[in-house]
């Protein structure tokens, strides 16, 4: 095994208001970061969204919410609040309280690769003062809860995935070119041999969570953590909550629409339950923090707004509904699993 690197896990540049916080030793005037030397909880939900960050306190319950943008920018002003919104607050489940933030990545690998990669640069793995209080923790744990479409098969045998459900990914495939750039350091990858690139760099890492070929040799896969997708699930089981398990497809476009057939082959070569555009980036980070010294623990559960061979996104009044309060329920899911987590931890 390699030392760690902490080349993989230092952020280039400063795009958020921990990292503008950190930088200039103004974190001792926030809330959260002055009790835990400038950094955010090790229980993290990221979103796409800035609208969920938003919404969070109300959905989630959270105890003494604190925008750590906004207070920046009011302390420090606008050039101190970065570019997505950062929550922080405290969760309460089963009369245990745990520190939670929710963060904005943006749309896209590459987006949810610099921003995120610079909250976990300024997050703490191994606990978290509340108060006096110190809620122990053994590394760091994301999960993203987002959107996604459904990806079902032309097959009438196969089961199809309607808008509202849910999707735990237990992998995740895709060519997506942010992490063939940084994680295979491959500039111009067209013509490079990504499958002895992939062998190559799976010696280096520690963490057997980094990257393979799919069975084809087609494809990039990165591996959701065993931990968090096992909490996942039981979250999603004691809500009710029906959830699908299976392979997610990250795209790197909004617009890679390339046509039903396509996708339904997704499915039936892969497995693909759901396709995103930001979980493949996440595993690779957590894997790349994992080899830094920093554990790092990543999840996916997604709510379809769309499903293809179906419907690409809602039309109706209930396909609607039914999108909202999945978004709401994954947030809560997520949040449920990570108070097993923590619970476990500080027994």
């Amino acid at each position: 095994m390699n030392n760690p690197s902490p080349r993989l896990a230092k952020p280039l540049g400063i795009h958020t208001a921990v990292g503008h916080l950190n930088e200039f030793g103004r974190w001792k005037d926030i809330p959260y970061l002055r009790d835990n030397s400038g950094l955010l909880p090790p229980f993290i939900i990221a979103v796409g969204s800035r609208v969920r960050v938003l919404n969070a306190p109300d959905v989630l319950g959270l105890k003494d919410p604190v925008f750590i943008d906004e207070a920046a920018r009011r302390a420090f002003g606008n050039g101190a609040m970065g570019r997505v919104s950062i929550l922080a607050g405290v969760m309460e489940h089963k009369r245990f309280y745990f520190p939670l933030a929710v963060v904005e990545t943006q749309m896209g690998c590459s987006a949810a690769q610099i921003n995120l990669r610079e909250m976990l640069h300024f997050s703490s793995h191994g606990g978290y003062y509340l108060g006096r209080e110190h809620v122990r923790s053994d590394g760091l744990y994301v999960v993203r809860a987002g959107t996604c479409a459904g990806v079902n098969s032309m097959s009438r045998s196969e089961l199809a995935l309607r808008i509202g459900d849910i999707g735990i990914a237990t992998e995740s495939y895709g060519s997506v070119g942010a992490v063939i750039q940084s994680t295979l350091r491959e500039l111009n990858f067209v013509g490079a041999d990504i499958p002895e690139i992939v062998g190559r760099m799976g010696q280096e890492f520690a963490s057997g969570r980094t990257l393979s070929l799919s069975h084809d040799g087609k494809h990039l896969v990165s591996r959701a953590s065993p931990r968090v997708l096992l909490h996942l699930q039981r979250a999603a089981d004691r809500r009710r909550a029906p959830n699908f398990l299976g392979p997610n497809f990250s795209k790197d476009s909004l617009y890679a629409e390339m046509g039903e057939e396509q996708f339904a082959w997704l499915r039936d070569n892969y497995g693909i339950i759901t396709t995103e555009m930001e979980q493949l980036a996440i595993d690779v980070l957590g894997a790349e923090f994992t080899n830094a010294g920093m554990p790092a623990y990543t999840g996916l559960i997604s709510v379809c707004v769309g499903a293809i061979p179906g419907q690409s996104f809602p039309e109706t009044p209930e396909q609607h509904e039914a999108a909202r309060r999945g978004e709401d329920n994954i947030m809560r899911i997520a949040a449920d699993a990570f108070a097993e987590i923590a619970m476990k931890l500080n027994r």
